[in-house]
């Protein structure tokens, strides 16, 4: 998919990698429906992105994505905002949790996994049913923010940790989309990057934040992301996004699962 192609819904696309996302897009000259839980951020950002790219090209909508009939009304939303058919869905709203888990009385770890993967799949079932019946055989495309505490230990949040690979995997099983309906998912993780998430990992756990080589530019997140969306071949793939390099992680059984990849 090429940008210039894209009606896009990017959640939690009031700030940080959701707001870097649209406006890649935006720059590519495709449209771009923004959604945020925080009404504040998204008008902020909406309109900022409006006056650059043109009201044509930008809406946007308050978004609770735990809420179960969120999904249908974005897609509504932007496909009568557009005139269009939207064929992307961004899932990029989550939270890094409060890193509370091990006390007693939290209940915080629920809401990190209702957020970052329930929420998730909820939005791509979603996505792939809209896309099978408005799409026509065009291609659709998923992409899924996962992270790499999901492909690695994180002791100081084992609920975030699961939540993403809970994505990497989730993402993973949906490969056979592209052949059967020309839907692509791939998953993208990135390691601690210089959001406002990022640095307040940066001062609570350096330690960490240290070990992944210290925090990553959003650039470098973002064109991982606009070389994922043009990446024909990376259906049920999942970037590895660090300062030096951004690879596609090769799991075991990977060259049963895609004998023709090239990544």
């Amino acid at each position: 998919m090429e940008f210039h192609d894209a009606v896009a819904i990017v959640t939690g696309g009031g700030r940080g990698f959701g707001r870097a996302f649209a406006e890649r897009i935006l720059s590519g000259r495709g449209k771009v429906m923004i959604t945020d839980v925080n009404v504040h951020e998204l008008q902020a950002a909406g309109k900022e992105l409006q006056h650059q790219y043109g009201e044509q090209n930008v809406c946007w909508d308050r978004q609770n994505v735990t809420e179960k009939d969120s999904f249908q009304r974005a897609f509504a939303y932007a496909s009568k905002y557009f005139k269009k058919p939207v064929n992307l869905l961004v899932n990029n709203a989550g939270i890094a949790g409060d890193m509370t888990f091990y006390e007693p009385e939290s209940t915080n770890w629920e809401a990190v996994v209702d957020i970052d993967l329930t929420a998730l799949i909820r939005g791509t079932k979603y996505a792939i049913c809209e896309f099978k019946r408005t799409l026509n055989g065009k291609e659709g495309v998923i992409v899924n923010l996962g992270s790499m505490a999901g492909l690695t230990t994180t002791p100081f949040g084992p609920e975030y940790a699961a939540a993403k690979a809970g994505v990497v995997g989730f993402t993973r099983s949906l490969y056979q989309l592209k052949k059967s309906d020309n839907i692509r998912c791939f998953c993208m993780c990135p390691g601690f990057a210089e959001t406002n998430m990022g640095r307040t990992a940066d001062v609570e756990i350096p330690e960490y934040t240290n070990m992944m080589g210290g925090l990553l530019p959003v650039k470098v997140v973002v064109d991982a992301f606009a070389d994922g969306i043009r990446e024909p071949d990376n259906a049920g793939r999942v970037q590895r996004i660090m300062k030096k390099n951004t690879t596609y992680y090769r799991f075991p059984g990977d060259k049963a699962l895609f004998p023709d990849s090239k990544l």
